[in-house]
């Protein structure tokens, strides 16, 4: 998410500033459409035989590339938080577990740990005494808050 909120930041605010200095130098704006970003790496705009979708291609090849990555960064910026949120609500969980060493019953909890995943749990347990026999005997999940 990181990334894509950079990209849909920083990208468009260079572009921005390469386009002004451009202004300021020249007296021009120059757009810098998609077409010429694409073509820098090699893609040139699709010919067809059709008029109108010949027109389409050309209309959104012809669009500012800071038009481009600002969406994009956008888009891409709002699905990784979506996922991440959907992860953190469904899928992370804190766990009590009761379990016993060297004879005493003892409880923990551990936080941040995928829900319904006893090995994790175990694990976590496990971290807390390392090199000592433990046994769980129960383990409660709680959504995480």
């Amino acid at each position: 998410m990181l990334l894509a909120g950079t990209a849909a930041f920083i990208g468009p605010i260079i572009l921005l500033g390469w386009q002004v200095l451009t202004w300021l130098r020249h007296g021009y704006w120059d757009r810098w459409p998609i077409e010429r970003t694409l073509a820098k790496v090699g893609i040139l705009e699709p010919q067809t035989g059709w008029a109108g979708v010949q027109k389409i291609i050309s209309y959104l090849f012809g669009m500012p590339t800071l038009l481009l990555i600002l969406v994009g960064g956008i888009i891409v910026g709002g699905l990784l938080a979506s996922i991440i949120t959907w992860i953190d609500e469904n899928h992370l969980a804190d766990a009590r577990v009761t379990y016993e060493v060297e004879g005493e019953t003892r409880q923990q909890s551990v936080t941040a740990i995928l829900r319904g995943k006893d090995s994790d749990a175990i694990v976590a347990i496990g971290r807390l005494h390392p090199g000592m026999d433990f046994k769980v005997s129960k383990i409660e999940w709680f959504p995480k808050v």
